[in-house]
């Protein structure tokens, strides 16, 4: 009675039944999703996306903002070599007192005067709001509080287009006698003098850098040079930073200090806050560090401007572990989180190292997690929702169901065992066309299952199953399961499920392969020894909690013909060899998975020699039977395990490893070159044609651990051996290598050169002997390439390009332009001359001679074309040249005389109006009487017949004495004055020097007349 009344409560309709167990999933659902949301991390990652959102926009404009502030802002290198410049050439023509140069009126409103220009360059260049220099050479003690002479413009508006008489300048310090001379406008402070009180950061940007460049005299400005933090001028009304760095003269004169200066509001347009977050939500900070922890913030936009009054800057605390660089920040009234990045503006041994900038996104949690917020609110809305609709629906669904459900129920009910399934219609279209489908399923079983065995009897491959029942104990085995392990005298009808299993395990020995396969199921492949030929079985077992069962497949015609198309596909056709594809997968293989088994290995790559000739001369067929033949022989001289590879046409592989000495290794390639030494190839006349092969071993792992540079290496050995002979085989040089990828990377730089504007040129002046005015320039190239610098290395790579014609039309255009802009910049005083080099033997052509004459036309009578003597130029060439110089009023020089070329040759022939003696008859000169007498042969030489000297490479004051006293007319050299990319001035020390030496050794100093 209890029992009835138990099943009675567990029965229950469609609906009760439906709907219980859908509320449930539904609920279930709805509660996953919602645990998801807040207990599976969704919030906490939208969360951090957040954060790394904010971390990466910092991140960006930190970019940005340290290429300004070390590449941009801080360009200061042309400006301070300008300055120091105008300094020594100052202070060299006594026109100011460097000593007293911050106390000397007359000394420093000269000096200002003169690098006020360079101060605006650098507003205009830099795109800064200001730039100021500041004045002194006394030591500074800890009180020092003197007040300071100096400049310092600002620019309110860099970005905007500079006027041209400065009227967009201000300044707010300079001395009352430059503001007249400037003619640029006073700000509202405006004084006269820097005044410091040794209390505050605008002091910094001047005693720190001075102070530290003393204490370092051995550190160069950009090591010196200190980014201020915010400052205001006294009764200025804006916020600003500067870097600023010592001026020290090249003899360690430290003499005042160079900056630029960064307006607060104009780093608020750099530093735009609206792109932080949505609109103008979070704040750009600038601020500077020592620990990393606690900041002092220099400059603030947005919401969280915290700067204080003249650079009193607010301290900003952060704390937590770090995520992406973003810190919880310490703050009483809000939740606040900032991302860091640290900016690198100092190099790591420099004074000011120890302080780090940093550009800090902050903003608050409420417009940080906004997004994530919404989500969750979203969530939660919408999980109601589901939950009343889903509710809803089921009790509708479960309803429609119920009374169609029931219907076919009762009709399964009453059908007969016997006869096809027959349902009556529900008049809904789904269930009737279910029904309709069971009873086609119904009838279509019987006539299936007929000819499903119908097409195992006829199928070619043979097919055996069995099934073990575990609850019953049962076996049943298909009558031909173990014919298809070649085992037809077995009766397995007999068995028992044990004696099934032992039969099945004595069959493991000749188990080839097994795995467990996705689906739970094993899969056992099979090797049966058999006549003619072995047989393969695949067995797949499935294993459940009832039963077991197996299905034998006789895959052997399959693995047959897998068998046969890997070999097709690992082996090469002609030779047998591995083929490319193969040998690369098995090294691969050795060298990703296995290095362990490589032990000392090496790498020979074999090619055949005179291929070509057995082609042309006997045909491909005999091509074939040469290639066959490498082949063989090294397949029988490598010993077992060795790979061997026809890499492609005649070039092969040999790998070698697994070896413990080199030396072993070594026999067993001498061996193989002995074999390759006895084997020849039948020709058809009955003759034999020896085997002739080059090769290239790279060594594992002497030379390289990497399988793609051992191929390279050893390639590269093969074809030195190649260059040098053939029939050998080398060892990898890598000094050879070095040399021949160096040569690689020449001819790769000079294409660039050939197809770009790389050239550059210095100038070095020449100097007239008897009135120390420079007389000429010599155009030096160089080039802004990292391995072809240098003219001989750029020469030496044309010619083997046969390039130099497009190298002299470069040299002649690209210099003679060069001149041509300095001498329009005033940097070349009107008359001087241009002294170019040309290619002995190479020649303009007709047009580009054209277009030069068009070009330079007011220029070419200046112009002095310079032959080398180092080859001999062909008559043609030089008459050709000659005309042309005919043409455009120029001279000829011949340079680098005395060099060791045919010198008296090439003088007869070009007939000069200038020769250059080279340096090294001039180096020493005043010592050495050799060569003396050989110059002062050649002084009689051009002395009779018109010609003027010139002396190169004069670096001491006891040369330049002597070749002046003996009659040069000309010197250049070191010791007057380097190449420069700006045309340099000698100092006006050496020019009285040359008119003193030339005075008192009787020379004429009006002109440039012998006497």
């Amino acid at each position: 009675m209890n029992n009835h009344k138990q099943r009675v409560r567990r029965s229950g309709s469609i609906v009760q039944k439906l709907f219980r167990p859908l509320s449930i999933l539904l609920l279930v659902l709805i509660v996953a999703m919602v645990s998801v949301l807040f207990f599976g991390g969704v919030l906490r990652q939208l969360d951090q996306n957040a954060l790394d959102i904010l971390g990466e926009q910092v991140k960006n404009r930190k970019g940005y903002l340290e290429n300004e502030m070390v590449s941009g802002w801080t360009d200061l290198g042309l400006t301070i070599d300008s300055i120091n410049g105008k300094v020594e050439q100052l202070r060299d023509g006594k026109q100011i007192d460097l000593a007293h140069i911050g106390t000397d009126e007359a000394s420093y409103n000269v000096m200002l005067g003169a690098v006020a220009e360079d101060l605006i360059s650098v507003i205009r260049k830099n795109s800064v709001t200001g730039a100021f220099l500041i004045l002194n050479t006394d030591d500074l003690s800890e009180d020092d509080v003197q007040d300071k002479c100096g400049l310092y413009l600002r620019d309110l508006d860099p970005v905007s287009s500079a006027s041209d008489d400065n009227r967009d300048l201000l300044l707010k310090r300079a001395p009352t006698a430059l503001v007249d001379k400037l003619g640029i406008a006073t700000d509202s402070d405006w004084r006269t003098k820097f005044t410091f009180e040794q209390q505050n950061k605008y002091d910094d940007l001047f005693y720190l850098p001075y102070r530290t460049a003393v204490s370092h005299p051995e550190l160069g400005w950009s090591d010196l040079g200190y980014w201020s933090e915010a400052y205001r001028l006294p009764d200025d009304s804006r916020s600003a930073i500067s870097y600023s760095v010592p001026l020290r003269l090249a003899d360690g004169t430290l003499y005042g200090v160079v900056g630029i200066e960064l307006t607060l509001d104009y780093l608020s347009k750099v530093i735009p806050n609206r792109e932080l977050l949505d609109g103008s939500n979070g704040s750009y900070l600038l601020a500077v560090t020592e620990d990393g922890e606690h900041f002092r913030t220099v400059f603030a936009s947005g919401p969280y401007q915290s700067q204080g009054v003249n650079g009193a800057a607010a301290a900003l605390t952060l704390y937590g572990e770090s995520k992406n660089n973003t810190f919880r920040v310490e703050s009483d009234s809000e939740k606040l989180y900032a991302a860091v990045q640290y900016l690198s503006l100092y190099n790591s041994n420099a004074p000011f190292s120890g302080t780090r900038w940093a550009l800090i996104g902050i903003a608050d949690s409420h417009h940080i997690f906004q997004f994530s917020r919404s989500v969750q609110r979203t969530v939660l809305s919408l999980g109601v929702i589901l939950l009343v609709l889903g509710l809803s629906v089921v009790c509708v669904v479960s309803y429609a169901i119920s009374e169609p459900v029931t219907t076919l129920t009762r009709d399964l009910e009453r059908a007969a065992k016997d006869k096809p399934l027959r349902f009556q219609k529900t008049h809904i279209k789904e269930i009737d066309l279910l029904t309709s489908k069971i009873e086609s399923l119904s009838d279509d079983v019987f006539e299936t299952s007929l000819k499903f065995t119908k097409i195992l009897e006829m199928a070619s491959i043979r097919i055996g199953g069995f099934e073990v029942n575990k609850k019953t104990g049962a076996l049943f085995v298909t009558d031909d399961f173990f014919m298809v392990f070649g085992l037809p005298n077995i009766d397995a009808h007999t068995f028992s499920v044990n004696e099934f299993g032992d039969k099945l395990d004595s069959l493991r020995d000749y188990v080839e392969q097994h795995e467990t396969l996705s689906d739970g199921a094993t899969e056992s492949v099979f090797c049966m020894p058999g006549t003619p030929r072995s047989v393969y079985v695949r067995l797949r077992c499935i294993e459940s909690e009832e039963r077991v069962i197996g299905l034998a497949e006789d895959i052997t015609a399959a693995t047959l013909e897998r068998q046969k198309v890997e070999h097709e596909r690992d082996h090469d056709l002609l030779t047998g060899l591995l083929s490319r594809r193969a040998f690369h997968r098995v090294m691969n293989d050795l060298f990703t998975f296995h290095p362990e088994s490589l032990g000392i290995a090496a790498l020979l790559m074999v090619d055949l020699d005179n291929l070509k000739f057995i082609n042309d001369t006997y045909g491909h067929d005999y091509g074939d039977k040469y290639i066959r033949c490498l082949a063989d022989s090294l397949i029988h001289s490598a010993p077992p395990g060795t790979l061997v590879c026809r890499q492609s046409g005649d070039e092969m592989f040999v790998f070698f490893y697994g070896y413990d000495s080199e030396q072993k290794i070594r026999n067993l390639i001498r061996a193989l070159k002995q074999n390759l030494n006895t084997q020849s190839v039948p020709l058809p006349d009955g003759g034999k044609f020896p085997i002739s092969a080059s090769g290239g071993i790279a060594w594992y792992p002497r030379n390289t651990t990497d399988f793609t540079e051992l191929v390279r290496y050893a390639d590269f050995a093969m074809y030195e051996v190649k260059r040098n002979g053939k029939g050998d085989l080398y060892d990898f040089d890598m000094l050879s290598y070095r040399s021949a990828t160096r040569l690689q990377k020449c001819r790769e730089e000079f294409n660039l050169l050939l197809g770009g504007d790389h050239l550059i040129y210095y100038w070095q002046p020449i100097i007239s002997t008897r009135t120390g005015d420079i007389f000429a320039y010599e155009a030096l190239m160089r080039s802004d390439l990292e391995t072809l610098k240098m003219p001989k290395d750029i020469l030496e790579i044309a010619q083997q390009e046969s390039q130099l014609n497009r190298i002299e039309s470069m040299t002649l255009f690209s210099a003679m332009g060069s001149f041509v802009s300095h001498c329009e910049n005033g940097r070349i005083a009107p008359g001087v001359r241009a002294f170019i080099n040309s290619i002995p033997n190479q020649l303009l052509t007709q047009e580009d001679s054209e277009q030069f004459e068009t070009r330079f036309a007011d220029y070419l009578p200046r112009f002095v074309v310079e032959i080398t003597e180092n080859e001999r130029v062909r008559e043609g060439v030089l008459e050709e040249k000659r005309r042309w110089n005919r043409r455009w009023n120029a001279a000829f020089a011949l340079d680098d005389y005395g060099s060791g070329y045919n010198s008296e040759y090439v003088l007869l022939t070009l007939a000069p109006e200038y020769v250059k003696i080279d340096m090294s008859l001039v180096r020493d000169i005043d010592i050495d009487r050799d060569k003396q007498k050989i110059v002062g042969n050649l002084i009689s030489y051009a002395s009779e017949r018109g010609i003027r000297l010139v002396a190169e490479g004069v670096e001491t004051k006891a040369e330049l004495e002597t070749v002046i006293r003996m009659g040069v007319d000309y010197v250049q050299g070191y010791f007057l004055a380097r190449p420069a990319f700006e045309p340099p001035l000698v100092p006006e020390e050496l020019v009285r020097l040359v008119r003193s030496i030339s005075a008192q050794s009787g020379l004429p100093t009006n002109g440039n007349g012998r006497t």
